[in-house]
């Protein structure tokens, strides 16, 4: 009897052993799942986020088509992208076949010539208005300069610099203060007459009729641009554009439009949203435009017209007047429209919290010790938050500073948790 007893008190025993065991293992597996998740802190930077629709549209203008009444080769006498004045020679267009060494020869007096006329609408600019001229171009470049440093992006920071040490040395030589030895426009027209008159060929000039920007790419959407029909655009309009698409020919065809000249002065932004995303956006709204494909200068610019909804979609219409790069050449474009900018202390989403008492906020690391500390969101993102700055230094002790360490992620906690050793 005694021996059975026995056996089954070490039977309880080793039951009771293997209970133990188990808590204690359970308690091991619960210290490690606390310790093995380590807190992520970062650093409180101080930055801006834009809140920003990223659009593909089209450019609406005033724009003058040019056609040629023969058929050959196009040669312009003034470089893409340049004013011209009405009555200007802004293109040739060269009959039959062109012999490469003739061709050659009026390439480059086309291009004195073009070089010339530059030279002499700078300088009427300055000489009607040298102080406008030169604070619109300089604004433009030093507002790239300021958002660069801003940004603390080297890269931008020089390609700024260049272009102002570019409009200096073209604003000089406007001036006539460091120009070199040039031939006369009437002198080179002399000349490139005489080529043509030795190798027999035959040419029509294009005159410019109207003044504005000349651009000698034709790409098929010139008609359809038209800015007398914006206000009465719709989704369907677009639609509509998208499917013609754009032309891609460098051939002469007698009757078709061979160049242009675009009037720089007052164009539209067009493109098609999703209604729901264009609030706030309303009629007379000022914004900002970034066509992000060909240039980093940020432009203004105004909504003039949003169209009723069709199908959950709305055409929004954006006039602007500011120099873009390149643009003048381009139908289709890309732009950011900004709505607003919002500067302040920037941190990652994930590390908001709400406390017990319902207030927004973030556990900010000081002395080894995490802090609640509520904030106010300016704007925010799926990965980033700008939170307002506090600068009163009164307050310094209570509010998130730049350069604070804060938590991220990891376990839980509560205001006065000790985080480090």
């Amino acid at each position: 009897m005694k021996t059975q007893a026995n056996k089954r008190g070490v039977k309880k025993i080793a039951f009771k052993t293997l209970v133990l065991l188990f808590v204690l293992y359970l308690i091991v597996i619960a210290a490690m799942a606390i310790f093995a998740s380590p807190l992520r802190i970062s650093i409180v930077e101080t930055s801006s986020l834009e809140d920003v629709l990223s659009l593909d549209g089209y450019i609406f203008r005033h724009q003058h088509l040019i056609y040629s009444s023969v058929g050959g080769v196009l040669e312009s006498a003034v470089a893409d992208g340049e004013r011209v004045r009405r009555g200007d020679t802004i293109a040739v267009v060269y009959m039959g076949t062109v012999p490469t060494e003739a061709m050659e020869q009026l390439r480059r007096i086309n291009e004195q010539i073009a070089r010339n006329t530059e030279t002499e609408l700078r300088r009427d600019l300055f000489v009607r208005d040298p102080v406008a001229f030169e604070r619109r171009e300089v604004a433009n470049e030093m507002n790239l300069i300021i958002d660069a440093v801003y940004f603390r992006d080297g890269d931008r920071i020089a390609r700024a610099r260049q272009s102002l040490d570019d409009l200096i040395e073209k604003r000089n030589l406007a001036l006539g203060f460091a120009s070199p030895e040039r031939l006369t426009t009437a002198e080179l027209i002399r000349q490139r007459r005489e080529i043509e008159t030795r190798y027999g060929i035959s040419s029509v000039d294009l005159i410019a009729p109207s003044a504005g920007v000349f651009v000698s790419n034709i790409d098929g959407l010139e008609n359809y641009l038209q800015i007398d029909r914006i206000r009465q655009l719709t989704p369907n309009d677009i639609d509509a554009i998208d499917e013609i698409g754009i032309m891609h020919s460098n051939e002469i065809v007698p009757e078709r439009a061979a160049a242009k000249v675009v009037n720089n002065y007052e164009w539209y932004f067009v493109t098609v949203v999703d209604t729901v995303r264009i609030h706030p956006l309303a009629v007379g709204n000022t914004v900002q435009l970034r066509f992000f494909d060909v240039s980093d200068t940020r432009i203004e610019g105004r909504v003039e017209y949003i169209s009723n909804d069709q199908d959950g979609r709305s055409v929004v219409a954006i006039s602007a007047r500011g120099y873009v790069d390149s643009i003048y050449s381009l139908s289709r474009v890309s732009v950011d429209v900004i709505r607003r900018t919002h500067r302040g202390l920037r941190i990652e989403t994930e590390a908001i919290r709400v406390d017990e008492y319902g207030r927004t906020g973030v556990f900010v690391v000081r002395n080894n010790m995490a802090h609640f500390r509520e904030v106010n969101i300016l704007h925010h993102t799926e990965e980033w938050m700008i939170i307002e700055e506090d600068l009163d230094y009164r307050r310094q002790n209570i509010v998130v500073r730049a350069f604070d360490e804060i938590v991220i992620s990891g376990r839980d906690l509560s205001d006065g948790d000790v985080v480090r050793r």
